[in-house]
Protein backbone atom coordinates (compact mmCIF):
# COMPACT_ATOMS: atom_id res chain seq x y z
CA UNK A 1 0.00 0.00 0.00
CA UNK A 2 1.16 3.57 -1.03
CA UNK A 3 1.39 6.37 1.59
CA UNK A 4 -1.77 7.62 0.47
CA UNK A 5 -3.97 4.47 0.97
CA UNK A 6 -4.39 3.17 -2.17
CA UNK A 7 -3.41 -0.40 -3.17
CA UNK A 8 -0.94 -0.38 -6.39
CA UNK A 9 -2.73 -1.34 -9.55
CA UNK A 10 -1.11 -4.48 -10.10
CA UNK A 11 -1.74 -5.35 -7.00
CA UNK A 12 -5.30 -4.69 -6.44
CA UNK A 13 -8.37 -6.84 -6.09
CA UNK A 14 -10.74 -4.80 -7.60
CA UNK A 15 -10.32 -2.28 -10.78
CA UNK A 16 -10.04 1.61 -9.93
CA UNK A 17 -9.11 0.87 -6.34
CA UNK A 18 -7.58 4.54 -6.21
CA UNK A 19 -10.02 6.14 -8.56
CA UNK A 20 -10.82 9.42 -6.84
CA UNK A 21 -14.33 9.63 -4.94
CA UNK A 22 -16.55 12.61 -5.44
CA UNK A 23 -17.61 12.51 -1.72
CA UNK A 24 -13.73 13.64 -1.27
CA UNK A 25 -13.86 16.29 -3.21
CA UNK A 26 -12.87 20.03 -1.58
CA UNK A 27 -16.26 22.12 -1.92
CA UNK A 28 -13.94 24.76 -3.48
CA UNK A 29 -15.34 25.86 -6.97
CA UNK A 30 -13.68 24.83 -9.49
CA UNK A 31 -14.19 26.12 -13.59
CA UNK A 32 -15.03 23.39 -15.49
CA UNK A 33 -11.57 23.46 -17.73
CA UNK A 34 -10.43 22.72 -14.31
CA UNK A 35 -12.18 19.86 -13.06
CA UNK A 36 -11.78 18.00 -16.07
CA UNK A 37 -8.32 18.30 -16.43
CA UNK A 38 -7.77 16.89 -12.65
CA UNK A 39 -10.00 14.07 -13.41
CA UNK A 40 -7.89 13.66 -16.37
CA UNK A 41 -4.81 13.53 -14.69
CA UNK A 42 -6.62 11.30 -11.78
CA UNK A 43 -7.80 8.91 -13.91
CA UNK A 44 -4.48 8.64 -15.81
CA UNK A 45 -2.58 8.41 -12.85
CA UNK A 46 -4.89 5.55 -11.45
CA UNK A 47 -4.45 3.87 -14.15
CA UNK A 48 -0.64 3.74 -13.53
CA UNK A 49 -0.13 6.40 -16.94
CA UNK A 50 2.01 9.09 -14.94
CA UNK A 51 1.44 12.16 -17.34
CA UNK A 52 4.83 13.28 -19.01
CA UNK A 53 5.68 16.69 -19.04
CA UNK A 54 4.98 16.85 -22.74
CA UNK A 55 1.73 15.35 -22.28
CA UNK A 56 0.14 18.13 -20.44
CA UNK A 57 -0.49 20.22 -23.36
CA UNK A 58 -2.57 16.95 -25.03
CA UNK A 59 -4.62 17.14 -21.40
CA UNK A 60 -4.83 20.45 -21.04
CA UNK A 61 -6.53 20.46 -24.61
CA UNK A 62 -8.75 17.87 -24.03
CA UNK A 63 -9.66 19.01 -20.88
CA UNK A 64 -11.10 22.48 -23.06
CA UNK A 65 -13.85 20.02 -24.54
CA UNK A 66 -17.03 19.25 -23.44
CA UNK A 67 -18.12 17.12 -20.13
CA UNK A 68 -19.95 14.88 -22.34
CA UNK A 69 -16.80 14.05 -24.56
CA UNK A 70 -14.30 14.24 -21.58
CA UNK A 71 -16.45 11.53 -19.48
CA UNK A 72 -16.11 9.28 -22.72
CA UNK A 73 -12.58 9.33 -22.58
CA UNK A 74 -12.55 8.99 -18.84
CA UNK A 75 -14.51 5.60 -19.49
CA UNK A 76 -11.82 5.19 -22.38
CA UNK A 77 -9.24 5.25 -19.05
CA UNK A 78 -10.97 3.49 -16.82
CA UNK A 79 -12.48 0.90 -18.05
CA UNK A 80 -10.31 -2.25 -18.03
CA UNK A 81 -9.61 -5.20 -20.91
CA UNK A 82 -11.12 -5.27 -24.39
CA UNK A 83 -14.51 -3.85 -25.34
CA UNK A 84 -16.89 -5.76 -27.44
CA UNK A 85 -17.62 -4.17 -30.55
CA UNK A 86 -20.76 -2.15 -31.40
CA UNK A 87 -23.38 -3.55 -33.48
CA UNK A 88 -24.08 -0.97 -36.64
Amino acid sequence: MTSTGCTPRWRATKPNSCRPQPAQRLSIPLAAHDRRRLDLHSALTANGVAPLPGDLDAINILSALDDRTVETILHWITVPGPRPARAC
